[in-house]
């Protein structure tokens, strides 16, 4: 584990960041306009009348930017000094879930909002398809539901796997710096198997420039190397002072998940559920979702569609930069986001369930950087909501899962932790802080979570098929643009893959057809593309979205295949036996061509980077082949 680290330190220093949504999935509320204080974002320049400066001695460089704290060990320390989950929420030293759920009103809360979700979202489920049997939270279902009793379980607790400056969403609070995220994900220890689970909650603090500037606030996340846990809460950028003022707590996690073998053409199935919580009078009160439209309301009320549609044309500048804060009158409490396959999915566009591009045929369009048409300005809509940017270049459903300690099983852990989203959208918060450090005003302007980060887009991004009017994303040499998963009706946008298929490549290409509230009647005619001589195509029924070329391992010769490996023949019989997915694991483990990913190489949407023995990099794997990324095949909770 320790030489993956240290390869991750030298190819990628302190350049780590964490996305939930590029505006934020965050709640808020309507109030009367209030003038926001006067702060300098980028103050702290020499006084009038200073005497010159001496002769130039050439100095060291600054330090880099760190864009979040990652690294497990560290972040364990920080644990220790104040930032537990049972910490940052009054609770003390509370460790597991049964301690925080007996010491703290906030994680009650949290705990009775997450059973009421969990049991509306069996109950649709089974109102949808009752001949398939109830959902349960054991393999022995068809459906599984996660478990309610892992966040009241003696055996689980949350663990610290990252720590985010997000001084990029200034501009999403008036008189703010931003914000720095505390990122948790539920855990568990049972005998002789340690797992995470899909269930990340986020504590967000605003960054307030009190007697200083922004551009102080982020000169100090110019860390020295190797910087302690103690350094970093006394004299660092995670101060007490710094962390005091609680903006909400967040909660992404999976709900139910269906196998590959039930919904055969998708690849599986997962629903998760988002929420967004602020803290009222020491308990927690359910909040809207940023930019999230409450479908149900905007549907039964025209009156409200129709102020919604004049309040967006009366911000199409703000659209267009991707800062524009709607309203909270329009806005969902609840959503449900679902994967794989995105937004291909109408479930995880809500605008497009609201609009049509015609309704915005009389806006002036003209001049605009993102919104060019109105189909593109209602796909820049669905993707500044909540459900579409957790959708969008993602990792089924995240876009950052944290690193894995020390005791995770190798064929159960994460290489690279974030999605292509990710990855591409640090290229952009670091000249933000890069600009405010300089002195000047940083730009405000935020691409869409699916744009490629560079003039051409690379291995599995969005680019512009032929005609398109929209969008002008060219792919780099030796990948074309091809359409694999589009929703029906998509012209305008593929993905960038090499024409000859290898591993890890998709070897179908298939249009989505469903409506907008379907759970089930998601229908994917495909075409198969067929894969290099030597390799197979591996199908969704074995948990493959969109299919995936694969071969033996001597067959690899270009740059962008690896030798992983993943599980095998009878590894699902082997599981259905009761036995751990450890021991499962170890014996139906599978070694074979897979694609090569790293820090500058993302993975196809909905496949993860995971962990491939010793080597440098690591292989694309389908999300819920490791375990920590579905509820459903670990031991009971206790």
């Amino acid at each position: 584990m320790g030489g993956v680290r240290a390869r991750l330190a030298r190819t990628w220093p302190l350049a780590l960041a964490w996305l939930l949504a590029p505006a934020g999935c965050r709640g808020r509320e309507d109030a009367a306009p209030v003038a926001p204080p006067v702060v300098s974002l980028v103050a702290d320049a020499a006084p009038a009348g200073a005497p010159p400066d001496a002769p130039a001695v050439p100095a060291e460089p600054p330090p880099p930017f760190t864009l979040a704290l990652t690294e497990p060990a560290l972040l364990m320390e920080l644990e220790a000094h104040g930032l537990s989950l049972g910490a940052v929420l009054g609770a003390g030293a509370a460790r597991t879930a049964a301690e925080l759920h007996a010491a703290s009103a906030r994680y009650r809360d949290l705990v009775a909002y997450a059973r009421e979700d969990i049991a509306a979202s069996i109950a649709e489920e089974n109102r949808y398809r009752p001949d398939w049997g109830a959902v349960g939270p054991t393999m022995r279902a068809r459906r599984r539901n996660l478990d309610p009793a892992w966040l009241v379980a003696a055996s689980a607790g949350f663990e610290l796997v990252g720590i985010v400056n997000r001084m990029d969403r200034a501009p999403f609070v008036p008189g703010s710096c931003g914000e720095v995220r505390l990122i948790y994900r539920l855990a568990y220890r049972a005998p002789k198997v340690a797992s995470r689970l899909p269930l990340t909650l986020n504590v967000v603090y605003l960054l307030r420039p009190g007697t200083g500037s922004c551009r102080a606030l982020a000169s100090a996340w110019r860390l020295p190397p190797a910087p302690s846990a103690a350094w970093l809460r006394t004299a660092g950028p995670l101060r007490a002072d710094l962390l005091s003022e609680l903006k909400s707590i967040e909660t992404n996690y999976q709900v139910i998940r269906s196998a590959a073998g039930i919904r055969n053409q998708h690849g599986g199935t997962a629903e998760y559920i988002l929420r967004v919580f602020h803290e009222r009078g020491g308990r927690l009160a359910r909040a809207p979702l940023e930019n999230t439209p409450d479908l149900a309301r905007l549907t039964a009320q025209p009156a409200l569609r129709r102020e919604l549609l004049a309040f967006l044309e009366a911000n199409l500048a703000a659209i267009d930069q991707g800062t524009v804060v709607i309203p909270a009158r329009f806005l969902a409490t609840h959503a449900s986001s679902f994967a794989p396959h995105g937004l291909a999915r109408m479930q995880n566009r809500p605008f497009d369930a609201i609009f049509d591009p015609a309704d915005f045929a009389a806006f002036d369009l003209g001049g605009r950087r993102v919104i060019r048409t109105p189909a593109a300005l209602l796909r820049r809509l669905d993707d500044l909501s909540c459900v579409g940017c957790h959708q969008g270049r993602t990792i089924a459903g995240f876009h950052f899962v944290g690193e894995d300690r020390d005791d995770i099983h190798p064929l159960n852990a994460v290489f690279f932790a974030g999605s292509g989203h990710f990855r591409t959208d640090l290229v952009r918060r670091r000249a933000y802080l890069e600009q405010l450090d300089r002195g000047e005003p940083p730009s405000l302007d935020r691409p869409l979570s699916f744009a490629p980060a560079a003039a051409r887009a690379g291995y599995g991004d969005a680019c512009s098929l032929p005609g398109a009017r929209s969008f002008a994303w060219t792919c780099e040499p030796g990948l074309t643009c091809q359409l694999i998963d589009p929703a029906v009706g998509e012209t305008e946008l593929g993905h960038c893959f090499p024409d000859e298929r290898r591993a890890g490549d998709p070897c179908l290409s298939h249009y989505v057809l469903q409506d907008h509230h379907s759970l089930d009647k998601m229908v994917m005619p495909w075409t198969e593309l067929g894969c290099a001589p030597g390799y197979d195509c591996r199908m969704p029924v074995a948990g493959f979205p969109s299919g995936m070329c694969t071969g033996p391992c001597d067959l690899i010769t270009t740059p962008g295949e690896i030798c992983g490996p993943t599980a095998g023949a009878g590894f699902a019989d082997c599981l259905s036996g009761r036995a751990s997915f450890r021991t499962c694991l170890e014996r139906h483990a599978e070694l074979l061509g897979r694609g090569r990913c790293s820090p500058t190489r993302s993975c196809r949407n909905d496949y993860i980077c995971a962990r491939a023995g010793d080597e440098p990099d690591g292989a694309c794997v389908p999300a819920y082949f490791l375990f920590q990324l579905r509820v459903d095949g670990h031991p009971p909770p206790r």
